[in-house]
């Protein structure tokens, strides 16, 4: 239950068009999955029976995501510099990019789920509403489900206890993803 950060992180990289690892259950055919995930250079960072014991904090989440051939840029929510339109204007241009990814790191609570800190990507915005679709990496316990922007903004802008730092969100894209887009 605690591995939502890395249910999070296989989704990307299944999307990112990174070389993905043969899954032994369906070789020939190679994709991440929670279970051939972590590799020696993840291992070296964290193992999975730390991660299932302790959970991640976003720079944890940032490490282990540096492992591949991607970039990341990790924010921590904060009231300064306007910190919610950045956020709102920002993660609308990454789910419009269509190359680029979102994981948000925030306290379940917050938006009226049962928990505490959690990771799960974003899939798309609803200008009409401002409403972002959260796909819930926990399917046994949550579904996707439409969360209003401001909401959001306040369950990352809450405190990590692990970390004593603020949740936030990692954007991350790949340069294969970036090399597609410039051919375009």
């Amino acid at each position: 239950q605690a591995f939502c950060g890395i249910a999070s992180l296989v989704m990307v990289l299944n999307a990112s068009g990174i070389p993905q690892p043969v899954a032994i259950p369906y070789a020939p055919y190679g994709f991440f999955t929670q279970s051939n995930f972590f590799n020696t250079d993840i291992s070296k960072l964290f193992t999975a029976t730390q991660v299932d014991k302790s959970g991640l904090t976003l720079a944890q989440l940032k490490a282990i995501a540096a492992t591949f051939p991607l970039e990341i840029t990790a924010v921590h929510a904060s009231n300064e510099n306007d910190g919610f339109a950045l956020f709102r204007t920002t993660a609308m241009k990454v789910l419009e990019s269509g190359t680029q990814f979102i994981i948000v790191n925030f306290y379940r609570p917050s938006i009226s789920e049962v928990g505490a800190g959690h990771f799960s990507p974003l899939a798309a915005y609803d200008e009409k509403t401002d409403r972002f679709l959260l796909m819930d990496v926990a399917r046994y316990k949550y579904p996707p489900v439409w969360v209003k922007a401001e909401a959001l903004w306040k369950a990352m802008n809450t405190v990590d206890l692990a970390s004593k730092e603020h949740r936030g969100y990692l954007i991350i894209s790949s340069a294969i993803n970036k090399k597609q887009e410039n051919l375009t």
